[in-house]
């Protein structure tokens, strides 16, 4: 029998959400970004949030504000997903936008598969399935990811998947919409991309090919056999183009249909794009078929492996770092604050427009 989901315990978790600042202490910085960084917080009710703080004016200055409303729409708009972290507020000061979001202290995939330089069958299988129920959840709600790979997939405490960083995302897109932009991360590009063909979500389905083959091989399945960035980009796209994924002897015949399916290089013949049956097409591959999917969508599935927790991540916040926690309400009048309405957001409380 499955334990009470993780969306049972989040309605009975009496959370303080907060809507500024002010009542938040600052324990641990968890990162730091091009925009700005992640600490970690805790209020006077003793509830923890990771608080990912973005300076307006570094926002502005690289046009990456549309971005970060993008996050902020894809994160309210799916906070119930349990493979999304939870998004509990967001709002703004003068000089600053933030999140508060439930805190990840498991890493990213990333770090975990160059430790072990490839995964299982078995670990792989349920990563991917976790992966396809975050997923579908964006899909469903009008968006496409476009930068799915395992540095923007996380890990909670105790293993199980969360997707993160929207800023590439797509949203309010109807089943038959379309959009064109060269957007996302070079050697996960789908080839409707590359070619600048018009796309939907057929290409998060084949990035996450891309995904399958890296967790498995340790390897990317297309690659440049020329040196040099730009260069190198023209033959990563050639390979995208023009090749097809090889496989390792002996690997199961369930693992290569499933990423060859996955890596189609048209859309129609890709697993998972069929308007009527992509879901039950993934679901009921061989390679997936032993899922039970409705234990996994409640996070019912034990994960291969509990990640190592110390000190619930980060680095201690230094005397000059709380200062500056409480200092980013400073008034900055050189931002355009107009480009920042509709940013505020707090759970349960639809965002107005």
């Amino acid at each position: 029998m499955v334990r009470a989901s993780e969306r049972e315990q989040r309605k009975q978790l009496k959370v303080s959400v907060p809507t500024s600042l002010e009542p938040l202490s600052p324990l641990r910085l968890l990162g730091k970004g091009q925009f700005g960084r992640v600490i970690s917080a805790i209020n006077a009710s003793n509830n923890k949030f990771a608080i990912k703080c973005v300076e307006k004016s570094i926002a502005m200055q690289n046009e990456s504000y549309t971005s970060i409303m993008t996050e902020r729409r894809v994160l309210s708009a799916c906070h119930e997903s349990l493979m999304i972290p939870n998004l509990y507020s967001s709002f703004q000061s003068t000089s600053h936008l933030y999140f508060a979001l439930e805190i990840m202290y498991g890493g990213d995939l990333e770090t975990h598969l160059k430790a072990k330089s490839s995964f299982g069958v078995s670990a792989t299988r349920f990563y991917i399935a976790e992966i396809l129920i975050g997923l579908w959840h964006l899909h469903d709600n009008g968006i496409i990811y476009r930068d799915l790979k395992p540095e923007n997939i996380l890990l909670d405490s105790k293993g199980h998947v969360k997707l993160t960083d929207f800023g590439l995302s797509k949203d309010n897109m109807m089943p038959s919409d379309t959009t064109s932009t060269l957007t996302g991360t070079p050697q996960y590009l789908a080839p409707e991309i590359v070619r600048s063909s018009p796309y939907n979500k057929s290409v998060d389905f084949w990035a996450l090919g891309v995904v399958t083959y890296r967790l498995l091989i340790g390897n990317f399945p297309f690659q440049s056999p020329k040196s040099g960035s730009s260069v190198g980009t023209v033959g990563l796209f050639e390979s995208i183009l023009e090749s097809q994924p090889q496989f390792p002897a002996k690997q199961p015949k369930s693992v290569t249909s499933f990423i060859e399916g996955l890596l189609q290089k048209q859309v129609t013949s890709r697993l998972g794009c069929n308007l009527q049956r992509g879901h039950v097409d993934l679901q009921s591959h061989p390679f997936l078929s032993s899922v039970d999917w409705d234990r996994a969508a409640a996070k019912g599935m034990k994960p291969p492996s509990r990640p190592q927790i110390r000190h619930q991540g980060g680095e201690d916040v230094s005397s000059q770092g709380v200062a500056a926690f409480r200092q980013q309400t400073q008034d900055d009048s050189e931002v355009d604050q107009s480009v920042f309405v509709g940013f505020d957001w707090v759970q349960n409380r639809p965002a107005v427009f």
